[in-house]
C-alpha cells in the first residue's frame, strides 16, 4: 500500500470513529429515557396491581359482612393488610358507598364528612393517633362506630326481595398518590393527591352486591 493510500485509509477510519461518537451521543439519551421509562412504569404498574388486589379483597369483605356494624372497620382493616408493601403516605382516602346501577355513589361523596350514601375515611397512620385504628374517623367499636358519613352499616339492605330494589351494592374506592422516581425525567406529573377536588389522585375501586342475610316473603 502506498503512503497516499495509507493516509486515505487513516482519514476514513477517523471519520468513521467520529460518526460513531456522534451517533452514540444522539442515541444515548433515547436509550436512557426508554430504560428509565420501563423502570418507572414497572413500579407504577406494581403499585396499581397492589392497590387493585387490596380493593378487591376489601370489597369482598364488605359484601360478606353486609349490615354488620363493624363492616366498615373490617373492610378498612382488610384493605390495609394488602397495602403494606406500598411506601408510607401513598394511601390518602377511602370511600365505602352505596353504588348505583353505574357503580358510582348513589349520592356524591363529600370530603371530608361523607354523605347519606357514602362514608369517607382518611388514612392517617400515626403512633399518637393510631389506637384504635389508623383511619379518621375510626369506625371501630372502641371509637363508638364513628362512621365517616351517614350510610350506617345497620341500614344496608341485605334482604333478598323478590322484586327490586333488593340487595344494596357496596363500592370501595381508594384515592392514592404516586411519585415518579426519576424526578421529572419522565414527562408525567406526580399524582400528589393533595387537591381538594382529588383531581390529582389515582383511583381504584371495586363494587360488589351484598350477600343476602334475609329472604323476604313473596
Amino acid at each position: 500500500m502506498t503512503k497516499r493510500l495509507r493516509q486515505r485509509a487513516a482519514r476514513r477510519a477517523r471519520g468513521e470513529r467520529g460518526a460513531a461518537l456522534v451517533e452514540f451521543a444522539l442515541l444515548t439519551p433515547v436509550f436512557m429515557l426508554l430504560i428509565f421509562g420501563i423502570i418507572e412504569f414497572g413500579f407504577a404498574f406494581r403499585s396499581q396491581l397492589t392497590v387493585s388486589n387490596a380493593v378487591q379483597q376489601a370489597g369482598r369483605v364488605a359484601a360478606t359482612l353486609g349490615n354488620d356494624l363493624d363492616m366498615d372497620y373490617e373492610t378498612l382493616a382488610s384493605m390495609q393488610q394488602g397495602l403494606r408493601s406500598l411506601p408510607a403516605g401513598t394511601i390518602k382516602w377511602v370511600t365505602i358507598f352505596n353504588a348505583d346501577a353505574s357503580g358510582n355513589p348513589a349520592t356524591p361523596c363529600s370530603f371530608p364528612g361523607g354523605s347519606s350514601n357514602c362514608n369517607v375515611y382518611r388514612y392517617q397512620k400515626d403512633a399518637l393517633l393510631a389506637p384504635p385504628c389508623d383511619w379518621v374517623p375510626c369506625p371501630a367499636e372502641a371509637a363508638g362506630y364513628n362512621y365517616g358519613g351517614s350510610w350506617d352499616p345497620g341500614d344496608r339492605n341485605v334482604a333478598l326481595d323478590p322484586d327490586p330494589p333488593g340487595l344494596d351494592d357496596v363500592g370501595v374506592r381508594i384515592y392514592y398518590s404516586h411519585k415518579w422516581l426519576t424526578g421529572g425525567l419522565i414527562p408525567v406529573s406526580d399524582a400528589d393527591c393533595t387537591s381538594p377536588t382529588l383531581s390529582d389522585c389515582w383511583v381504584m375501586e371495586a363494587v360488589f352486591r351484598l350477600e343476602p342475610k334475609v329472604v323476604s316473603a313473596p
